[in-house]
């Protein structure tokens, strides 16, 4: 469960360029209609991946981004690259 899957990445990309370009993380729902599942626990597993491997963080129950976002870069562009 703790590895990173390519649906994991698409997930955080995502979020990322969904955030970017509102300025705010989408919530459960948001994310599963952009990403065209049938409901928001489609991208639950793919949340908690991301929140347990540190590219994501908890803010009461709604997906954030942890403090320091260059890490997560970092991360992101490590695993594209396995």
């Amino acid at each position: 469960m703790n590895r990173i899957t390519e649906k994991d990445i698409y997930v955080y990309d995502v979020i990322v360029l969904f955030t970017t370009a509102k300025g705010r993380t989408p919530t459960y729902k948001e994310l599963a209609d952009l990403m065209q599942f049938k409901s928001p626990s489609s991208v639950t597993s793919s949340v908690r991946r991301l929140r347990y491997n540190g590219y994501l963080a908890d803010s009461n129950g709604q997906i954030a981004f942890p403090r320091n976002i260059i890490d997560v870069k970092i991360k992101s562009i490590a695993v594209m690259a396995k």
